[in-house]
């Protein structure tokens, strides 16, 4: 009976809210901070091979090299990803020429001038954030955008 109470005073969505925030506050929807685009300048150039090779030769010295930095990265694209219903990005991959390690841009804006170009097999070019690796030495970079000479 008091269920029925509380849901006639309360939209039930704001009861479910309240409790979910303070029982499970981890699963409270967080709006994350706009991404600051000034921190894409001062990138250095590299290739998506340059970049495995640098994982795959130390681990450690790539994260402390690349990981949270800039970079411009040039490649040729393998697949683009389907995302999740509601998101309002896009990721591809990049061709490196294995099967099992790969390099993936996500791109935040996927309505960007020249995004609606871009085709597998074609040449790429994108200032990103090295955002992470995987243990199947795979290569993330996210905030990306296309980048011309």
């Amino acid at each position: 009976m008091s269920g029925y109470l509380v849901g006639s005073f309360f939209p039930a969505g704001y009861v479910n809210y309240l409790i979910r925030s303070r029982v499970f506050p981890e699963t409270a929807v967080v709006d994350p901070p706009k991404f600051d685009r000034r921190r894409l300048t001062g990138a250095e150039i590299v290739t998506g091979s340059e970049l495995l090779k640098a994982l795959d030769a130390n681990p450690q010295l790539f994260r402390s090299k690349f990981q949270g930095r800039p970079v411009k990265l040039v490649g040729i694209i393998q697949y683009f990803l389907e995302g999740s219903a509601g998101q309002d990005d896009m990721t591809l991959t990049l061709d490196t020429g294995s099967e099992y390690k790969g390099i993936f841009l996500t791109f935040d804006n996927p309505a960007a001038p020249g995004m609606t170009q871009l085709r597998k097999g074609e040449p790429v070019s994108a200032t990103c954030m090295v955002s992470g690796t995987t243990e199947a030495a795979n290569v993330h970079l996210n905030h990306c955008e296309l980048w011309k000479d």
